[in-house]
Order: structure tokens, then C-alpha cells, then sequence
């Protein structure tokens, strides 16, 4: 251990030595200050705190991406390029201990720099609204819809599949499907039209979303609905106002709760419901529909990502920060491993392409996904296709994308980062493929022979 706790020093103060350290945190500080600056926004105060927190804490996210990478891919190759490795290992230190120790000297010199540059964030959105001369309906709303912690109800989901089998074995029977034509596109393409039909809600009709029990809720407080709407079309860019009916109801009781609403669609908004609209006591199933009153007589569309949801407050802000800046350091560590064992493999230069490689890789995987889930057809396809699509389930396993721990979207808009979340992420991220790959470096450098 004594041997593990030198060579981690050695590496920190390497890094003080070179102005790594300083000049890392100097552009952090700047661009924290000064890149909410350039950036407009919707004139409000809500928009301003979720801009900054949005561009500083993705800033620092991204230059901590870079250097970790970088500073790791190039420490054990330059390491091993200019021999300084032969100081290290003809003592008696095993070579596992010196990977570790450098591997623990950036985590922790990047960890420092993080919790330095996130508390610089969460002080600096507090002092902007207390020194800013918000009116105080709008500091209010700040404080309920951003700077809190909520829990995110969503209800019960439509199952679409065996409506959508029996619509393809229909079709095929009816010779409308063409022969050869991949089953699985199919029937992809067909629950993307169910969805779309279901999401449509016509003038003076009603739609009905269910949700499961919730938790008990205490006398006095209150839950929120999110939801956005949209009229004419979902892909239509001049939306308008419009006006509905939110109509909430409990299981076991005929009361209802009425909320008249007239809103802008295309974007989303927010109302309170009272406890009381809920069973508080025990939880139970409770249900909301909206009656569509548009003074056009036009449809309007709730896609199921857009709500309704049901949201519970049920800790505060700074906790929920916490979880965020948590999330981000586990991305770190995880880049950590990765330059580590490539410095361990290649050199300087291969190292460092290898790594970056394998995290833009892991993004594209990631955009595909996106892209392919909402685009299926029915086209017959082609050899290419079939092999780029095994290709790219297979890449989807090696590869994961540091993205998917950047909480932030959900930070800014009150949601709360499940604790399940972020053990997922931390299996998937640091157990299942970083610990593979450090010992892939790990191993590589026991049996590599060092030049002389």
C-alpha cells in the first residue's frame, strides 16, 4: 500500500509540477463564468438557471472528457517511451500497483477539479437568484419546476404488440406485405402508426391516461402535472394556443377535480393538483383525461414521451446535484480505465486514437439507436443492412456511451435521478467495462517487454 500511495502522490504532483492542474482549472472557471453570457435565452428566469446549468456543468463535463483521456492515454506510454517506467518496476513494485496508482492519481486529480468546478456552479446559480430582481411569481415557479427534486409518475403504457401482430399477419394475408420483407421492420413500423393514431385526440373528445398507485402523500402538498401538446401535427413549427379540460379522478369515488386550461402547445407546462385529487391515505389508481375544446376544431397530439406525467416532490435540489456530479465522476473513472490500459497497449499516438475511437464510436451507437427507433419500414432489405445492423448490436455491447450518465436534461427540469439509475450505470459503465478492460491493461503490461 505504501508503494500505492507514493506512486499516486508522484502523479499528482507531476501534474502540479507541468501547470496541468492550474491551467485545467483556469479554463474551467472561465468558461463557467463567462459561457452563460453568451448564451440567449427565453427572457425568463427559468430559462437563465437551466441555460446555466445546462452549458456550464455540460462544459465542464466535456473539457474533464478530454483531459482525463488525454492525461491517461499519455502517462503510462510516455512512461514506457522514455524508460522512466525502469525507476518504478526495478524496485519491488509489482506492475499492477503501478497502473493503479497512476490510474488513481488522475481520478482523483480530475475528481478534485470537478468538485471544485461544481460547487463554483451551484454557488453561482444561487447568487444569481438572490442578486437578480426576479419578480417573485416567477422566483416561485424557479423554485417548483427547477430547483427541486421530484419524482417522476408516468402512466400506464398502451402494449401495442399484439395489436400490431395481428395487423401484420393481416396484411401479409392480404398480400400487402411483400415477400422477403424483414418481419421485424414489419412490425415495427406498424406499432410506430398505432402509436401516432393513438396519440391523436379529436375536438370535443376525451382521452384517458391511467396510472398506477402511488405512494402516500401528506395533507397539504402538492403534485404536478407536466404535459405538452401540439396541434395540427407534432413536426408542425407554428403551433398556438389552444384550450382543453383537465379532468383528474381517484379509484373508489365519483368526485372529480376540473382543471380549465389554455395553453400554448409545443412546448411543456406545468399545473398543480391538491393532494386531495389523490387517495393520500392508502395510494391507489388514479386517472386523468383531457377533453379537447380547441376553438378551431382541430385534433391535438400527446405523444407518450410528452406526458401527461405526475411529479412528487420528495427531496431537494442539492441532493439531486449530488447525484449528477456523482454520475459524472463515474464517467470519469471510467475514461480513466480506458486511457490507462490503451497507454498500457500502444503508443502515445495510438493510445490516444484507440481511446477517442472508442468513445465516439460508443456516441454513433448511441445516435443510431435514436435515429433507427423512430424511422422503421418496410422495405426489404439488403445483405449490407443486415450485417451493419448485427454489426452495430454487437458494437452496442463492447461499447457504451459516457453520455447516458449526463443526467443533467433531468436535473434541470426537476426530476429525480433514481438511485436504481445510477446502479445501473455504474454496473454497465464501470463494473461490466471497466474492470474488463483494466484488466486487459493490467495483463498487457506484466507481459510486455519494456524497452531498454
Amino acid at each position: 500500500m505504501t508503494a500505492l500511495f507514493a506512486l499516486t502522490q508522484h502523479t499528482i504532483r507531476s501534474a502540479f509540477r507541468s501547470y496541468i492542474f492550474h491551467v485545467n482549472l483556469l479554463v474551467l472557471l472561465a468558461g463557467i463564468f463567462l459561457l452563460p453570457l453568451t448564451i440567449s435565452h427565453d427572457g425568463t428566469g427559468i430559462g437563465q438557471i437551466r441555460l446555466s446549468l445546462t452549458y456550464s456543468l455540460g462544459f465542464v463535463t466535456v473539457m474533464l472528457t478530454i483531459t482525463t483521456l488525454w492525461s491517461s492515454c499519455i502517462t503510462i506510454a510516455e512512461d514506457i517511451a522514455s524508460k522512466r517506467i525502469h525507476h518504478i518496476v526495478s524496485k519491488p513494485v509489482p506492475r499492477y500497483i503501478y497502473w493503479f496508482a497512476r490510474s488513481l492519481g488522475i481520478i482523483l486529480l480530475h475528481g478534485v477539479l470537478l468538485g471544485i468546478s461544481a460547487t463554483v456552479i451551484f454557488c453561482l446559480v444561487n447568487w444569481k437568484i438572490n442578486h437578480t430582481d426576479l419578480p417573485e411569481d416567477e422566483i416561485l415557479q424557479l423554485r417548483q419546476e427547477v430547483l427541486t427534486c421530484r419524482r417522476v409518475y408516468r402512466p400506464v403504457e398502451t402494449d401495442f404488440k399484439e395489436v400490431a401482430e395481428r395487423e401484420l399477419k393481416r396484411q401479409v394475408q392480404a398480400g400487402k406485405i411483400q415477400a422477403g420483407t424483414n418481419p421485424s421492420s414489419a412490425l415495427k413500423e406498424i406499432q410506430r402508426q398505432l402509436r401516432l393514431r393513438a396519440s391523436e385526440l379529436r375536438v370535443n373528445k376525451k382521452k384517458l391516461w391511467r396510472f398506477g398507485k402511488l405512494p402516500g402523500v401528506q395533507n397539504g402538498s402538492t403534485l404536478y402535472l407536466r404535459y405538452r401538446g401540439y396541434t395540427e401535427s407534432p413536426k408542425a413549427r407554428n403551433q398556438r394556443d389552444t384550450e382543453g379540460l383537465w379532468i383528474i379522478s381517484r379509484e373508489g369515488s365519483e368526485i372529480q377535480y376540473a382543471i380549465p386550461q389554455q395553453f400554448k402547445t409545443g412546448s411543456f407546462l406545468e399545473i398543480s393538483i391538491p393532494a386531495s385529487a389523490i387517495n393520500h391515505e392508502q395510494g391507489a389508481f388514479f386517472e386523468i383525461e383531457y377533453e379537447n375544446r380547441d376553438p378551431r376544431s382541430r385534433p391535438i397530439y400527446f405523444q407518450p414521451s410528452d406526458g401527461p406525467f405526475l411529479l412528487i416532490k420528495v427531496a431537494e435540489f442539492w441532493e439531486n446535484y449530488i447525484r449528477v456530479i456523482v454520475l459524472i465522476f463515474m464517467q470519469l473513472v471510467f475514461l480513466a480505465i480506458l486511457g490507462c490500459t490503451a497507454g498500457s497497449l500502444f503508443s502515445t499516438p495510438m493510445a490516444i486514437f484507440i481511446s477517442f475511437s472508442y468513445v465516439i464510436i460508443g456516441i454513433l451507437i448511441l445516435l443510431l439507436d435514436g435515429v433507427s427507433g423512430g424511422q422503421a419500414t418496410t422495405s426489404s432489405p439488403s445483405m449490407i443492412s443486415d450485417v451493419a445492423a448485427i454489426v452495430r448490436v454487437i458494437a452496442s455491447y463492447v461499447t457504451m456511451s459516457v453520455n447516458e450518465a449526463f443526467e443533467v436534461k433531468r436535473l434541470v427540469a426537476g426530476e429525480l435521478i433514481e438511485f436504481r439509475r445510477m446502479i445501473y450505470l455504474f454496473t454497465q459503465l464501470v463494473i461490466f467495462r471497466g474492470v474488463p478492460i483494466a484488466i486487459i491493461g493490467i495483463w498487457h503490461l506484466n507481459r510486455r517487454e519494456l524497452a531498454r
